[in-house]
């Protein structure tokens, strides 16, 4: 509840009681002072009365009575009435005083908080107060301490510009020596390479003279190779003759490791000049073969040894392992007088 709020209800119950006040005297007090006055004139009346006529102041004593006594009852009446408004103004004035008596203790609580909560402002006032000073002096101090920052960063960088300028400078000198010697090295490289490319040129017409001759060697070799084929000579059933063996072209190299490809390479070219001819030998050419697979070197005696032409192994160089025993089991073997052919104990063993 406000102050002004509070103000305003006092007042009101003021002027209502005040008014409620005037109202009952003006009502009460006349009754009284009608009442004794009729009552003195009535007395005062009496007596001349009394003094003449016994009679007449008979009746008139007993309508004076009756009126006195109505008159009486109305006084008490309004004197009640009278009592019970004043007990209910005092009961109200009570009332009122106990509600002033509240709002004055609330007046006065109000006061004391807003007296305590002012000192509360107040206090922080003062302590912001000091905290914007001490921030004040703060920014000051970094204001300068950032005016002296970007005073010494402004001078190292004008120092490092003066350096890089003078490095600058240094380079371009350098750079201008170094392209001067550069122009003198390329100038040169241009001579050795104008002179290279002279050599080359020599060179390359030396080789082309040195093609030429091969070209020429190549071809009077392959003239003097040129075989004469002749179909009882190169074909033959039975083709080691008087010491000399002739191989004809149903021929199958076998050479370097035996492997599964080799194996179907080998059975392949078994069929294949089988379907040409069974009467005719098939002979398996081995210049130099360390051995290998027992399976693929197996397959490959199973192939032999399932021709319906025969298949004849030559031995040239070195046959070892596999291929040793290809040589050794095939229907006929052959071998240059310096052949090595090797034989050892198959190994085996399991290994994880």
């Amino acid at each position: 509840m406000s102050h002004f709020q509070i103000l305003i209800r006092f007042v009101f119950i003021a002027a209502f009681l005040a008014v409620g006040k005037v109202a009952a005297q003006s009502e009460l007090e006349p009754l009284v002072v009608k009442a004794n006055k009729e009552v003195g004139t009535e007395d005062a009346d009496q007596t001349p009365v009394k003094e003449s006529s016994s009679e007449v102041s008979e009746d008139s004593g007993e309508a004076t009575d009756l009126k006195e006594e109505k008159r009486k009852a109305e006084v008490k009446a309004l004197n009640g009435e009278r009592e019970l408004i004043e007990a209910r103004m005092s009961l109200r004035a009570e009332k009122f005083k106990e509600e002033i008596a509240a709002l004055k203790e609330e007046k006065e609580l109000l006061a004391l908080e807003n007296s305590l909560a002012k000192e509360r402002l107040s206090r922080e006032l003062t302590e912001l107060k000091a905290e914007n000073e001490r921030l004040s002096v703060k920014m000051d101090a970094l204001s300068k301490e950032l005016s002296l920052a970007g005073l010494e960063s402004k001078k190292a960088l004008m120092e490092e510009l003066a350096a890089l300028k003078l490095e600058e400078e240094r380079l371009i000198l350098s750079n201008s020596i170094l392209s001067k010697k550069m122009e003198g090295e390329l100038t040169g490289l241009r001579l050795e390479d104008t002179r290279l490319k002279l050599k080359r040129s020599a060179l390359d017409v030396g080789v082309a003279e040195l093609q030429a001759k091969l070209s020429m060697k190549e071809k009077g070799d392959l003239v003097d190779n040129i075989v004469y084929r002749d179909e009882e000579i190169m074909y033959l059933q039975e083709p080691f003759l008087d010491g000399v063996l002739h191989v004809s072209d149903r021929r199958i190299a076998l050479n370097g490791p035996i492997w599964s490809g080799l194996a179907d390479y080998v059975s392949e070219r078994i069929n294949f000049f089988n379907n040409e001819s069974v009467e005719y030998p098939i002979f398996l050419v081995i210049d130099s073969s360390p051995g290998g697979s027992v399976m693929s070197g197996y397959k490959i005696l199973k192939s032999m040894h399932g021709s319906t032409a025969p298949v004849f192994v030559v031995v040239k160089s070195y046959a070892a392992s596999m291929a040793a025993s290809i040589a050794t089991l095939a229907e006929r073997s052959y071998s240059y007088p310096n052949a090595v052919i090797l034989h050892h104990q198959i190994s085996w063993g399991v290994s994880g």
